[in-house]
């Protein structure tokens, strides 16, 4: 009966749960950075924002996202679900990654 109480104590202890929940939030945060943003977001910057650091651009090149029940962000600060207003998003970028449609991206600028 004693044997059992301390292998049991040994099995929870933090040497061994801790190294294994590390693993798992490492497992974890892995598969995540391989599964897109889209569908879980309703905002259109949060969906084409960029992940790495060395990119030109704050987003995603020749990418373009629509969403059909977009609402401010006030009605989300505030968690009044009564304030939302309901609309239609189009984000667009250019080939440089910024909001831009991309029949405004031009190899020369005429005016600086």
């Amino acid at each position: 009966m004693h044997d059992v109480t301390a292998n049991s104590a040994r099995t929870w202890s933090i040497g061994r749960v801790l190294p294994r929940l590390m693993f798992f939030c490492l497992l974890v945060d892995l598969m995540l950075r391989f599964v897109p943003l889209d569908p879980l977001t309703f905002r259109a910057w949060e969906a084409m924002l960029r992940r790495y650091p060395n990119a030109v651009g704050p987003f995603i090149p020749n990418k373009h996202y629509h969403r059909d029940n977009s609402y401010g962000g006030v009605a989300g600060i505030g968690n009044l679900p009564a304030l939302r207003h309901y609309h239609s998003v189009d984000f667009t970028t250019d080939a440089d990654g910024f909001h831009n449609p991309p029949r405004w991206h031009r190899a020369t600028p005429s005016a600086l």
